[in-house]
C-alpha cells in the first residue's frame, strides 16, 4: 500500500475539535480499563458588594479518585485576601465528599505559587528545570486527602520523598 500524507495548518479550535474527537475513544478505553469516569469541577467567586464583580476561579478535573486543579486564577486587585485558598479548600471538599478523591495533583512555575500550594498541604513530588525556558523550573505537587474514616494510602518507594 503506497499511501500519500500531508500535514497542514489547522485553525486551532476546529483542530482541537477533532483531536477531541479522536481522543473520545481513548478516554472510552481508559475509562473500560480503570473502571472509572472523568468529571469537572469549575468553581468562581463574586464581590457582591462591588456588582457581582468575578473575583477568581478554578478548575479541576476528577479521574478516578485523583482531583487535578489545571487553573487557579484570582485578579490581582483581590489577592493576598485567601480566595485562592478558599477556593482550593472548596475544590478539596468537592474532591472527597462527592467524587471520593484520595490525591490531589497541581503544577506550577517557581516564579508563581508554590509556597501557596505548600501552605495547603501540597508536598513536591518532581520538578523539571529550563522548562519551559531557560531559568524557570516547572514544579509537580501532589496532597494525599484526609479521610479520617479511611486509612491514609501508603506512598510507592519510588516517590518516597513526599513522606
Amino acid at each position: 500500500m503506497n499511501n500519500r500524507y500531508k500535514i497542514v495548518d489547522l485553525d486551532s479550535q476546529e483542530n482541537k475539535i477533532k483531536i477531541e474527537t479522536i481522543l473520545k475513544n481513548s478516554v472510552d478505553h481508559e475509562r473500560q480499563q480503570l473502571n472509572c469516569d472523568r468529571f469537572s469541577i469549575s468553581l468562581g467567586i463574586y464581590d457582591e458588594d462591588n456588582e457581582n464583580r468575578y473575583i477568581g476561579g478554578v478548575y479541576a478535573d476528577v479521574f478516578g479518585q485523583t482531583c487535578h486543579v489545571s487553573l487557579l486564577g484570582i485578579n490581582k486587585e483581590y489577592r493576598k485576601q485567601s480566595f485562592g485558598m478558599r477556593l482550593m479548600k472548596q475544590v478539596e471538599e468537592i474532591a472527597k465528599t462527592k467524587y471520593s478523591c484520595i490525591s490531589m495533583t497541581v503544577t506550577t512555575y517557581d516564579f508563581q505559587a508554590p509556597l501557596f500550594y505548600m501552605k495547603l498541604g501540597f508536598k513536591k513530588f518532581a520538578e523539571l528545570k529550563d522548562v519551559p525556558i531557560a531559568g524557570v523550573t516547572k514544579i509537580y505537587f501532589m496532597k494525599y486527602l484526609d479521610h479520617s474514616s479511611s486509612p491514609s494510602p501508603s506512598l510507592s518507594t519510588s516517590t518516597s520523598s513526599l513522606q
